[in-house]
This record gives C-alpha cells, structure tokens and sequence, in this order.
C-alpha cells in the first residue's frame, strides 16, 4: 500500500490496514459526542458513488471505543497548568466533570472524579487522546477489486439496532470520498 495525503494505492490481493487518528482540521483531537447512543465507524469502498451494474461496495463497522462527551469542542482551561476543577457548569458528572474536554497549548485532558457524581469536585486530570480507527482488508476482499479507482470513506453512524443500521439518526463525515487506486499485481502479468 502507498499513500499520499488520505490517497490509497493498493495492489490486487494485497492485505492490508489503515489505521487512522482522528483529528479536526485544526490538528486538535476529535471529540466523539455523548449523545450518539450506539456510534460505530462505518467504513466503505466502493468502485462508484452511483448505483450501476456490476457495482461494488464493501461496508465495515467498526465500534466506537473512545469516550464520549456532551462538548464536542476542546474548552481553552483557564490557567497555565491543570490544577483545581474549572468551574464550569457544563453538563452530566456521572463519570468526568463537565463532559468536556480541556486544553493547554496542545496538550487535551478531562477531569475524572474519584467518585461520580462528586459535589466537591476532587478527582485526577486525565490525557485525552484522538480516537483511532483501525480497518483491516485482507487478501480475499482486495482480490475481488478489478484494476480501476475506487473511492473509500469514513463516517461516524449513530443508531438504534446492530449494524448494518436499517434507520439511523446521525451520519457524521470524517473523510469524504477519496481515492483508492487498485493497480495489477506482478503476478498476474506473467505467463
């Protein structure tokens, strides 16, 4: 596999993984919203984006694993180190404080209280890292690719039932349609 920028280059039959972190335009850590009930990463190839005959599409599911929290951007902390609890009535203290994630420069914590709920507001300041996201293709899905460009994107999908979701309530892009190229393996030209 080869890439350049989001760009894939792929041989036919090859196994391989893209492994991503995910990370707003700005270079900030991308944070997942506590509100999506059941979000999972839906990752799709697809040699179109318009249904026709022989069309392929392979879709992957992938579930949410980072933390989610009601402020889906970073809080500037008022300070210049992480000390006391930020006083800030932000929302739901059932596991961190303030569902909200804080910054320093570049540096992303959350306040976890040693005890939910914590009127007194004693607990640790935690790191917060961006979400990865993980897709393994192996050889028996990328030998049914013909040589041709196919497009791959990931979106985060919030719904009701277990994938693949017959009705879902939030569909958020993370990279839009983007290149894949499938060239011919070595192999296959020789006689």
């Amino acid at each position: 596999m080869k890439t350049y920028n989001n760009e894939l280059s792929v041989t036919r039959g090859e196994s391989f993984t893209l492994d991503f972190e995910v990370r707003n335009p700005d270079g900030s850590p991308y944070i997942v919203s506590s509100r999506l009930l059941n979000p999972y990463w839906l990752v799709t190839v697809a040699n179109s984006r318009y249904n026709q005959l022989n069309r392929y599409s392979l879709n992957q599911w992938l579930k949410v694993n980072s933390l989610g929290f009601i402020s889906t951007n970073a809080i500037a902390y008022p300070g210049e180190t992480f000390g006391a609890y930020p006083d800030v009535n932000y929302g739901d203290n059932e596991e961190y404080a303030n569902a909200a994630v804080y910054y320093i420069g570049n540096e992303y914590k959350y306040f976890k209280f040693t005890t939910p709920g914590d009127t007194a507001h004693q607990g640790t300041w935690v790191d917060y890292t961006a979400p990865r996201i993980i897709v393994p293709f192996d050889s028996a899905d990328t030998s049914k690719w013909t040589e041709q460009d196919y497009l791959y994107n990931i979106a985060l999908v919030d719904g009701a039932d277990e994938p693949p979701f017959t009705a879902y309530s939030a569909a958020i892009p993370i990279i839009t349609p983007t290149r894949l190229t499938v060239t011919t393996r070595l192999t296959d030209t020789l006689l």
